[in-house]
């Protein structure tokens, strides 16, 4: 008989998978009008794992994805029931920081300035931890005329045994370096404790390794004034501005975008096993690959989509 718990993260999975294939298929409608050949709609399709097109991890994939967060569930409960004791502290971050920020228009994801800015953070706060890169559009911040923003940021759930005023303390003094400022005012640093520990830790893997489904909006941030936070949206989040989201993940590797800190390298090693166990016929996508799908856009967008939308630049 099923327990409670695994009851609760089947429909979590069964949510999730629904929700990426939405996405997918959103991202996909902006190129209905497209003028393009069997072999090109064959390569999008592959891109949004919507196909047996798809030839490497990377984002993008949404099956890739409704698998990778099982993976991640069942690696991290694994772990959790063998090695960690019930009662250890659990923490859930935000991290964003200035070098996410890019337009849509002219994206340039500076994805290897990015990790070594969380890598350092992580160490200032030493606690163990998975944490998982993320791409979204704030939908309500045009830039004065210069398009939407993309923000690259991640989600981490933490956990170990320091104090949380010591975790506060290295928080605060990470929030008000300029390094961790951005153009929006945002905390660059968002942090809570999960009082259910590592109950409620499990069922947020599907929140660190959700695919973009949603926009942003930038909101007052009531505790702090003068300061802002994202609040998913769908308002204004349209097909092109999901599909400009898509070609940017399309670019990035799966296993770029999870990073372990400490004794979080065991989850994410059985992570890698389980995917790489149930996705035999992908490959690892190295620079020459990514190379590829960054000039396949291109040529794709030479005809077609908004022509504000230029060639995104990956940095790392």
């Amino acid at each position: 008989m099923l327990s409670m718990t695994d009851l609760y993260l089947n429909v979590r999975q069964s949510e999730r998978i629904l929700a990426n294939t939405c996405f997918a298929e959103k991202a996909l409608r902006a190129t209905r009008r497209w003028k393009l050949c069997d072999d090109d709609r064959t390569i999008l399709k592959g891109f949004a794992g919507l196909s047996e097109g798809a030839s490497a991890f990377t984002l993008s994939n949404s099956s890739l994805r409704s698998a990778s967060c099982r993976a991640l569930v069942d690696s991290f409960r694994e772990y959790w029931e063998a090695s960690l004791p019930v009662d250890v502290p659990a923490y859930f971050f935000t991290f964003t920081c200035d070098v996410g920020f890019t337009s849509d228009r002219l994206a340039v994801i500076r994805l290897r300035a990015f990790r070594r800015m969380l890598a350092d953070a992580l160490r200032q706060i030493g606690l163990s931890g998975i944490s998982q890169l993320e791409i979204q559009a704030v939908v309500n911040y045009p830039q004065q005329g210069a398009g939407r923003t993309l923000i690259l940021h991640a989600h981490s759930i933490l956990w170990g045994v320091s104090k949380l005023r010591a975790i506060r303390t290295v928080i605060d003094e990470l929030n008000a370096d300029p390094r961790w400022s951005n153009p929006l005012s945002a905390t660059p640093i968002v942090c809570r404790r999960l009082k259910g520990g590592m109950f409620e830790a499990l069922p947020l893997c599907y929140y660190l390794d959700k695919m973009p489904i949603a926009g942003k909006n930038r909101v007052p941030y009531r505790k702090k004034p003068g300061e802002y936070r994202f609040r998913d949206t769908m308002a204004g989040y349209r097909p092109e501005l999901a599909l400009r989201v898509m070609e940017a993940l399309s670019q990035i590797s799966m296993f770029d975008a999870v990073v372990a800190t400490g004794d979080g390298v065991h989850v994410r090693r059985a992570w890698e096993s389980r995917l790489a166990a149930a996705f035999p016929q992908l490959r690892r996508p190295d620079r020459d690959y990514l190379e590829d799908v960054a000039l396949a856009w291109t040529s794709m967008r030479e005809m077609n989509g908004s022509k504000n939308f230029l060639s995104i630049n990956l940095i790392g």
